[in-house]
């Protein structure tokens, strides 16, 4: 398309990424709230359930071997890595997922302090979106060895087990 029907349809680009980003976040926040809601009766709440909850539907993008849902996942983890305030401001729509997440890791992890549990939920977020984003590109040389010795779900398997790790590390 030309830069002219882009602007006539979405106004500027930063709308025009908004719209990119939504097109599939609508479909991921519910997936997600679908199992994290769940996992809410529970008063201590298993880690590794929390943990697929956030990574396996973002991850289903790879596995399906959509390419639009592979380039999908570079998109978010490269706007995420780069702070971009489009992705801040249409975040703000999926908060009530990351609240249950959050309410779900403090139920799971009640040792940890909340500035503990905050930097780990970071770096586990910083986790799962470069490694899902890797899976979902050209090959790096780690990455493309796993690839040739693991499958896409074993793959995600480890990046759970990863995950789970270090959100569950002694303090």
């Amino acid at each position: 398309m030309s830069a002219g029907v882009l602007h006539y349809h979405f106004g500027s680009r930063e709308v025009l990424v908004a719209e990119l980003i939504t097109r599939n976040m609508n479909e991921l926040a519910r997936q997600r709230q679908q199992r994290l809601e769940p996992l809410l009766v529970d008063a201590r709440p298993l880690l590794r359930a929390i943990v697929e909850a956030m990574v396996l539907p973002l991850a289903e993008f790879i596995i399906a071997g959509d390419f639009a849902g592979r380039r999908y996942v570079r998109f978010i983890a490269r706007l995420y890595a780069e702070r971009s305030p489009i992705l801040d401001e249409v975040s703000h729509h999926y908060r009530s997922v990351n609240q249950i997440y959050f309410k779900l890791l403090r139920r799971a992890l009640p040792e940890l302090d909340n500035a503990s549990l905050n930097l780990r939920a970071s770096a586990a977020n910083h986790a799962m979106l470069q490694s899902l984003a890797d899976m979902a590109s050209e090959s790096r040389v780690w990455v493309g060895m796993a690839k040739a010795q693991l499958t896409s779900e074993q793959q995600v398997a480890k990046l759970v087990d990863f995950i789970v790790a270090g959100l569950a590390a002694p303090t």
